[in-house]
């Protein structure tokens, strides 16, 4: 295993921002990288120094697998993305790297007693491990590796020749693209290079046998649960659906709330709607954020009940007005001045975010805004790598759902009657924001 330790002195001022608040924004960056390098076994951030000891003001510590590991975190996309902020926010850098075994490393797989070094964060990367290698898997049992090698080819060209629904197939390649198993330039595909020999089924040293094997396994292995726990498995799990999930969104959105608040900037915004405000883990950050500011949480009434709970253990309920529905079916509550749409148009088509959008419109007053926090696709589909990975989720949930661009966002903001749609920050780990006016 490899440590890999970085210490950043920080500009005065840069970017816009005091040397404070770039140290808060870059903890939030490197942090995000967590749950999307693979080899990293642990990352912690630090940036509260005492006065005396200030010689640096943020220290990264990391600790890879191997020094593959470590060289391939050095070139990933959402690294090199984060070390661009950093080259422009810091004054200057110490890195050291030194080998160590997996005992002095603590590596939590090594024993029980190392597991109590496990935390949320590595728990939920570890549960979302499956995501890349199920890629691999549908990629080669649609042989797409080998059919990609010899030149580049449009997912229309692939879908003709698979048979397949092409906007389906669009969202599997952009995201093998965003693991780096394919290549993806002007629209085309074509399969990485180094991997050509072991995922082709015409090569000598071909790999592709024994990954269609994993392939069959993860089938049986899918039904682990139900072996050990019988029918009643599938009941108990729709039971507690919707509670853990909506817990679970408490648990991911918490550590973001406060930067996202400050990166929206609520300013002299008044009355604020929370679109599915879920357990109010927004409005929270919102209400703390600005002391004048009274919100209207919207969601279906079950949730809105767990709202309930959470907003009065946290003493702010006499400044939010709680308010059941499904903004499917529902009009939105009006006479807000801000609207804030979290994590939702990631489920919707882009005729149904219009629609949303539309009616986002009629809650506000002229002239307020609308922020829309979500994933961000680039351009071309194929990062930030967690966004293209999102849009598989969406894909096998069926309901029309995606992951989108800038461009697609600002066009169904635009088509909903607001102007100016801007992109407020750029996408890392769900933290993308765009923002758009209701005309005066």
């Amino acid at each position: 295993m490899v440590k890999h330790l970085v210490l950043y002195k920080l500009k005065d001022f840069a970017e816009g921002a005091s040397k404070m608040e770039n140290a808060r924004l870059a903890k939030a960056k490197l942090e995000a990288l967590r749950s999307v390098i693979p080899g990293l076994v642990e990352l912690q951030v630090a940036t509260e120094f005492e006065p005396g000891d200030a010689a640096y003001d943020i220290a990264l510590y990391t600790v890879f697998e191997s020094r593959e590991a470590l060289a391939g975190y050095q070139v990933h996309p959402d690294r090199r993305a984060v070390a661009d902020f950093m080259g422009r926010i810091r004054e200057s850098r110490t890195v050291v790297d030194y080998d160590v075994d997996r005992a002095t490393a603590g590596d939590p797989t090594e024993s029980a007693a190392g597991a109590s070094r496990w935390t949320g964060s590595r728990l939920l990367a570890f549960a979302r491990g499956f995501q890349e290698p199920r890629l691999l898997l549908s990629g080669a049992e649609l042989d797409l590796f080998t059919r990609l090698a010899p030149a580049p080819a449009s997912a229309s060209e692939v879908s003709v020749q698979l048979g397949v629904n092409v906007e389906a197939l669009t969202v599997l390649l952009d995201a093998l693209a965003a693991v780096g198993l394919l290549v993806k330039k002007d629209g085309a595909y074509q399969t990485e290079p180094s991997a050509v020999k072991w995922l082709t089924s015409d090569s000598p040293e071909s790999v592709l046998p024994m990954i269609l094997h994993s392939s069959s396994l993860w089938e049986r292995w899918s039904a682990l649960t139900k072996v050990v726990a019988g029918p009643q498995a599938d009941k108990a799990r729709d039971d507690k659906w919707l509670k853990a999930f909506i817990g679970g969104m408490h648990v991911i959105a918490t550590p973001l709330a406060a930067r996202i608040i400050a990166l929206v900037n609520p300013g002299t915004s008044r009355r604020m709607l929370d679109v599915g405000g879920a357990m109010g883990t927004y409005t929270l950050a919102f209400l703390a954020a600005s002391q004048h500011l009274r919100a209207t949480l919207f969601d279906r009434p079950p949730v809105v009940e767990m709202a309930r709970t959470v907003l009065g253990e946290a003493g702010v309920l006499e400044r939010v007005t709680l308010v059941p529905g499904d903004f499917y079916a529902d009009p939105l509550p009006k006479g807000h001045d801000l609207v804030f749409v979290s994590a939702i148009i990631h489920q919707n088509s882009p005729e149904e975010n219009v629609k949303l959008f539309r009616k986002a419109f009629e809650a506000l007053d002229p002239g307020g805004r609308i922020v829309v926090r979500d994933h961000v696709l680039s351009p071309d589909r194929t990062q930030p790598k967690s966004g293209a990975l999102f849009a598989i989720n969406m894909l096998v949930a069926q309901n029309g759902g995606n992951s989108y661009t800038f461009a697609e966002i600002a066009a169904g903001l635009t088509e909903a009657g607001f102007e100016r749609p801007r992109l407020l920050n750029p996408d890392t780990q769900m933290d993308g924001l765009v923002d758009a006016i209701k005309p005066a």
